[in-house]
């Protein structure tokens, strides 16, 4: 069954409640190139809204089986990292995609706890660290003439023990 949802038609309006983040994914999406569609500024206001990298069945939960299906999901995140819309950020517990909005400079890493459904993502300053030293790999590699470079960092960890109130 198709639902109004489902349209292609370029002029999809924002999702109430986006703001300037709705506008500036919406915005994204048309600087890629990619149509705005309702089912893809669905899963960008999602991942956007998450605070976390996300796997193609928790966007599935998040957006709902009315917004889009699976098919749509994994078609419209391969079309979404083509386009540098988004980036993989590594793999869940269970190794699964986890998938982040590429805002450019800012990317942050994930740091997966053994155990834990969450990932989270290393601070701003290990993050920026990691950045420099990619940044000088990939530039020694690009000298060496090496094309289209891509990278995957994730690390693993035991969860530090909740401490007890007292």
């Amino acid at each position: 069954m198709i639902t109004p949802v489902h349209t292609n038609s370029p002029f999809v309006a924002v999702e109430p409640g986006g703001g300037a983040d709705g506008e500036a994914l919406v915005s994204k999406l048309r600087l890629s190139g990619l149509r705005v569609t309702a089912p893809r500024v669905a899963l960008l206001h999602a991942l956007s809204g998450a605070g976390q990298p996300l796997t193609i069945d928790q966007l599935f939960s998040r957006t709902g089986d009315q917004t889009c299906d699976l098919v749509t999901i994994y078609r419209t995140m391969a079309a979404f990292e083509r386009s540098g819309v988004v980036y993989r950020n590594g793999f869940s517990a269970r190794g699964a995609v986890l998938f982040s909005i590429d805002r450019g400079g800012d990317r942050k890493y994930p740091l997966l706890c053994k155990g834990a459904a969450v990932a989270e993502e290393l601070d701003d300053e290990s993050s920026r660290e990691l950045r420099d030293t990619i940044d000088r790999i990939k530039d020694r590699l690009r000298a060496r003439g090496y094309g289209e470079l891509y990278h995957s960092v994730e690390f693993f960890a035991a969860a530090p023990a909740a401490t007890v109130a007292v």
